[in-house]
């Protein structure tokens, strides 16, 4: 009779056992991964989809942002990634609201002359108000478009390495970030330099109440010093792109 190592057959059986779950315990996971990742590619474009159009729908992008579509870790990127777009939509709600307020488009208006000469102190204040309320969403969305910014979403949960640059993989692009960053100030920076011009055009006509009037739908000057200057200020304000410009040479 032929002696069969028993113990042996078990150790063999048993590790045979192990490798076919590790194997399917693998399989499963990398599936588990691939899945987790093509849902998270796809809500970001349809992101950066919503976002780029120029019309802003809130709602949706509310609904994106307040949905998630992965689990275990790559949840937690999607929790961080989606932390800052909502940060991002929060300050442009904010600037939306500063163009939008009627208060300013009032003091824009030539009903205004009428109703705020001659000292323009209504005026005044809203646009001091606007631009104040303006530089801080500047500075707000600038601190946003920034590499360390961006990744100080992630850095504040203990996740594993793959996931931080996973993570760096889907919001890291330097060039769009240095781009972005530079266009929204350039945006807000032309709105500012705009009611900056307007700002001392109220002031010029404070300070020379005595050398104009109001006569119908037109303003009529006395002095041709006070002319010249609000002709220069409303040059200002037609021709010249502020974004490259700096207001100080002029006023």
């Amino acid at each position: 009779m032929k002696k069969t190592n028993k113990g042996l057959i078990a150790i063999y059986m048993f590790g045979y056992a192990a490798f076919l779950i590790f194997a399917i315990g693998v399989g499963f996971f990398t599936v588990e991964n691939l899945k987790n990742e093509k849902l998270l590619n796809a809500e970001l474009e349809e992101l950066d989809y919503l976002f780029n159009n120029y019309d802003l729908n809130y709602n949706e992008i509310d609904k994106k942002l307040n949905n998630y579509v992965t689990t275990d870790d790559y949840l937690t990127v999607e929790k961080a990634m989606k932390d800052y777009w909502k940060e991002i939509v929060k300050n442009c709600r904010r600037l939306e609201e500063i163009y939008n307020n009627q208060d300013l488009y009032l003091v824009l208006s030539f009903d205004n002359f009428y109703s705020d000469s001659p000292n323009f102190m209504f005026s005044q204040n809203i646009i001091d108000t606007s631009i104040t309320q303006l530089q801080d969403v500047k500075n707000n969305l600038a601190y946003l478009f920034d590499k360390n910014t961006i990744l100080s979403f992630i850095d504040e949960y203990e996740l594993d390495k793959f996931y931080i640059d996973y993570y760096k993989d889907l919001m890291i692009d330097e060039d769009t970030i240095v781009d972005s960053r530079k266009e929204i100030e350039n945006s807000i920076d032309y709105t500012i330099n705009a009611l900056k011009i307007y700002q001392e055009l109220f002031k010029l006509l404070q300070d020379n109440q005595n050398s104009w009037y109001l006569y119908g739908d037109y303003i009529y000057f006395d002095d041709d010093n006070v002319l010249n200057k609000y002709n220069e200020l409303l040059d200002l304000i037609e021709n010249i792109d502020f974004s490259d410009v700096n207001i100080e040479q002029y006023i």
